[in-house]
């Protein structure tokens, strides 16, 4: 019986990594697109989600972050956007993405993206990106 558990113990932690890596994708291809119906519907409708976009000051909330979302996001028409090296860990209900962006090929962040399970999939409660010395992207 221990076993049995522990195999379906492992399942879904394997179940649940793959959600949420495919949640940080929809958000990355989001981003890549500019299309912030897109992003909006990948958050948490929750006052308790925060987006720290580079250099700025935390967002809080949801309609907040969908505001700030569509002003960085609908000037736009596309933008090259490369989530790398993906690191995931998943926690009872909550996981967490640690990854890289690559802008344009030219600017790397590190970003921390945080998803809380929900009835209608794993949805976005957390994002921050900032910036690291350029010297330490090259090998990335």
């Amino acid at each position: 019986e221990a076993a049995r558990l522990r195999d379906y113990l492992e399942r879904v932690a394997v179940d649940s990594e793959a959600a949420i890596l495919y949640a940080n994708n929809e958000f990355y291809e989001a981003f890549q697109e500019c299309d912030p119906k897109r992003m909006n519907a990948l958050w948490l409708k929750e006052a308790r989600s925060c987006c720290v976009h580079p250099g700025l000051l935390p967002v809080h909330g949801s309609e907040a972050i969908a505001d700030s979302w569509r002003n960085i996001l609908s000037p736009r028409r596309g933008m090259k956007i490369e989530c790398l090296r993906p690191a995931v860990t998943v926690t009872g209900t909550v996981g967490r993405v640690v990854c890289y962006e690559r802008v344009e090929d030219r600017i790397t962040l590190v970003a921390i993206n945080l998803f809380e399970s929900t009835g209608s999939g794993w949805k976005m409660t957390f994002h921050q990106a900032s910036m690291i010395e350029p010297s330490l992207a090259q090998n990335l």
